[in-house]
């Protein structure tokens, strides 16, 4: 990983969901760049939020990313915890 972001990549980890807290230690060590939230998280937003919420404020260094924008609440609710890069078929054909 080291050596891709010597090259200018960025480096994320992709579909983190339970294992969240496992991860975070990645970010906090700058060793990744961002962390890219699962459908499944996004699925059970209203159960993971507060502790999402912490978390974010711990690593403010790390981009967060959101997969499985289906629909305008789950948009609104990625916003409302300042989460700015999503994905889903909500976007689909804008």
């Amino acid at each position: 990983m080291n050596f891709a972001k010597r090259l200018g990549y960025k480096v994320f980890l992709d579909d983190i969901d339970n294992k969240l807290n496992n991860n975070l230690s990645l970010c906090a060590l700058n060793i990744v760049d961002g962390i890219k939230l699962s459908r499944s998280f996004t699925q059970n937003f209203n159960d993971k939020c507060s502790a999402m919420v912490g978390l974010k404020s711990k690593l403010s260094n790390c981009v967060w990313a959101m997969k499985g924008i289906e629909n305008h609440k789950q948009y609104e609710q990625a916003c409302s915890i300042g989460i700015t890069y999503q994905q889903g078929f909500f976007f689909k054909g804008m």
